[in-house]
C-alpha cells in the first residue's frame, strides 16, 4: 500500500504549500522503486557531513531494500553539480553504492522512506539512541 503526503511546503522562491494533487501534476520525474530520503544536501563539506548523511542510517533498516538514495538540495540547479561532485565519491567510500539523486525539479518516486533525522547539529548534535550504537 502506497500513501502520499498530503501536502508539502517548499521553502524555496514562492514559500508556498503545494498540494498532492499539484506536487504529482507538476512531477517532471518519476523514478519507480523504493527510495531513501537523505535529507538536506549541502555544499559545504562540514554541513554535508552533520547533516547530510544524519538519516543514511535508515540505509540498514531491516527488511528494507533500496533502489537509491534522494535528496533535497540546498541550493538552485545552476549549483548542483557544486553539490554532487564532492559527495558522491565520499557516499562511495561509506559504502553507499546506490544511485544519488538530488532533483531540482518536482519529483514523484514510487515508495520513500524518511528514517528520522539521526545526528546533526544542535539539539541532535549528540545523535540519537539508535546511532550511537
Amino acid at each position: 500500500m502506497s500513501s502520499a503526503l498530503p501536502v508539502c511546503w517548499t521553502p524555496r522562491v514562492s514559500r508556498s504549500f503545494w498540494s498532492n494533487a499539484a506536487a504529482t501534476a507538476a512531477a517532471t520525474d518519476t523514478p519507480k522503486g523504493n527510495w531513501l530520503f537523505g535529507g538536506m544536501l549541502y555544499a559545504h563539506f562540514g554541513d554535508f557531513l552533520c547533516e547530510s548523511t544524519g538519516q543514511l542510517w535508515g540505509l540498514d533498516l531491516p527488511g528494507e531494500c533500496y533502489d537509491g538514495v534522494i535528496f533535497h538540495p540546498k541550493v538552485g540547479d545552476n549549483k548542483l553539480a557544486k553539490l554532487l561532485e564532492p559527495t558522491a565519491p565520499w557516499l562511495r567510500v561509506a559504502g553507499v553504492d546506490l544511485p544519488i539523486m538530488a532533483p531540482v525539479a518536482p519529483t514523484l518516486v514510487e515508495r520513500l522512506v524518511i528514517p528520522e533525522q539521526g545526528f546533526g547539529t544542535g539539539d541532535t548534535i549528540a545523535g540519537r539512541p539508535k546511532c550511537r550504537a
